[in-house]
């Protein structure tokens, strides 16, 4: 690498949303190649790895690039994997905010950094995003090469959280300031993971945001079969679990859709094995004495321990003795009910009880 460029593999524009932290316009994401890890399950080998070929760019190239991510709205600038390249970073964002830069900057890290490195860092980066990959040495020598790997990352998460201080958000609920530390879930590591989170509480507690990702998905793992299958409902609930026990707060993610990341304040743990229950929605007319609809499915549902929704199709006037008249609910506000549930708290499972009508036979079946 020459001393003015950095080796840029590839930048590109990720969009994401989760709920009560959003990046509707996207983040502005750079990735570094040659990154300082060997990590045998990475997903971005290809561009990461230290005989990985990427293009070499001026300082002056980069700070266009980071304007470019402001001109098409982004809500930051992502710095993946670029401690080997900090001083040509600093350089190109000291050109672009001259040039009018002022979305917040994130610092994307394996966590295996010197402290030295990040303290030329201080005041240049608004969000710091390092992995917490392993409590055991054996683990982080047997998956990533870096034996050493927690001597470095504890030290370094010191010096993020000391730079940013406690998580900061804007009026509209971005992260503007603030260290997230990600951890990602490997099969058959279930302690280790507990090891990590209870290394998190007692150091850190609130003053991070934790992401605790059971996104691994193997490929080319014939050299390690033991990594070779993804995380179980089982293990990702058991870890949300701890998580809330310790009375973290952050990111976890879906267990309906692994790609959806949801954040939350510390919670108590009956609050998280509430998070982790079953989900199952009743689409259902009413019944105001409770021997049957709604109020009975609701009762059920608690009895055997999942957590129960409704969507209400007709109200009745009924009781043990007949029904005396109904009120059928429009099919537009059925459809609205289905659509609050679905864009929330997605059902495990669906029952289906009266529908009043055809029209609202058709709204439930097009759902």
């Amino acid at each position: 690498m020459q001393a003015s460029k950095s080796k840029l593999h590839a930048h590109r524009f990720i969009c994401g949303r989760s709920r009560r932290f959003r990046v509707q316009n996207g983040s502005g994401t750079v990735f570094f190649s040659h990154c300082s890890l060997g990590c045998v399950f990475c997903q971005n080998r290809k561009i990461s790895r230290r005989e990985a070929e990427g293009q070499n760019i001026t300082a002056d190239a980069l700070a266009k690039t980071f304007s470019l991510w402001r001109k098409k709205g982004a809500h930051n600038i992502n710095l993946v994997t670029g401690a080997h390249y900090v001083p040509q970073i600093i350089e190109a964002l000291q050109i672009a905010r001259k040039q009018g830069l002022s979305l917040p900057v994130v610092y994307n890290s394996s966590g295996y950094e010197q402290v030295e490195t990040l303290q030329l860092l201080d005041g240049h980066i608004d969000i710091y995003l390092p992995d917490y990959k392993y409590y055991s040495s054996y683990y982080a020598g047997l998956y990533s090469h870096a034996e050493d790997y927690r001597e470095f990352a504890v030290p370094a998460i010191d010096e993020m959280v000391r730079q940013t201080g406690a998580p900061q958000f804007d009026k509209n609920g971005l992260l503007k300031r603030g260290t997230v530390i990600r951890h990602l879930m490997l099969p058959g590591l279930a302690g280790d993971t507990a090891q990590v989170l209870r290394d998190i509480a007692s150091r850190w507690g609130d003053s991070v945001l934790v992401s605790l990702m059971r996104q691994y998905t193997p490929f080319d793992m014939q050299d390690y079969p033991e990594l070779d299958r993804t995380i179980t409902a089982e293990e990702y609930a058991d870890a949300c679990t701890l998580f809330g026990e310790l009375g973290l707060g952050g990111f976890f993610f879906s267990r309906t859709n692994p790609s959806a990341r949801v954040l939350f304040p510390p919670l108590t743990a009956q609050d998280w094995r509430k998070i982790n229950m079953k989900t199952v929605l009743s689409i259902a007319g009413t019944d105001p004495t409770g021997g049957a609809g709604i109020q009975t499915d609701l009762k059920t549902f608690e009895a055997f321990g999942v957590y129960g929704m409704a969507v209400i199709t007709v109200v009745c006037a009924q009781n043990t003795t007949g029904v005396f008249g109904m009120q059928p609910v429009s099919a537009e506000l059925v459809g609205k009910q289905i659509d609050c549930v679905f864009d929330d708290i997605f059902p495990d499972a669906v029952k289906i009880g009266m529908l009043y009508d055809a029209e609202i036979i058709h709204t439930v079946a097009g759902a």
